[in-house]
């Protein structure tokens, strides 16, 4: 099973990739990786929060 953090690695890297291909932050298909990731990070940290908070 994947975990969060391997999701938002392959994201990483698939941004990285793709900044590297269109040499730009501002292409389309970089900004579209950049929200996807953007999602993964919050829904990770509301997981880690979540998780932080039940234990107090």
């Amino acid at each position: 099973m994947r975990t969060l953090e391997d999701e938002i690695d392959d994201l990483r890297k698939e941004m990285e990739q793709t900044f590297l291909q269109e040499a730009s932050f501002q292409a389309d298909n970089v900004i579209d990786i950049s929200r996807r990731l953007d999602l993964k990070i919050n829904e990770y940290m509301m997981h880690k929060w979540n998780f932080c908070n039940r234990r107090n």
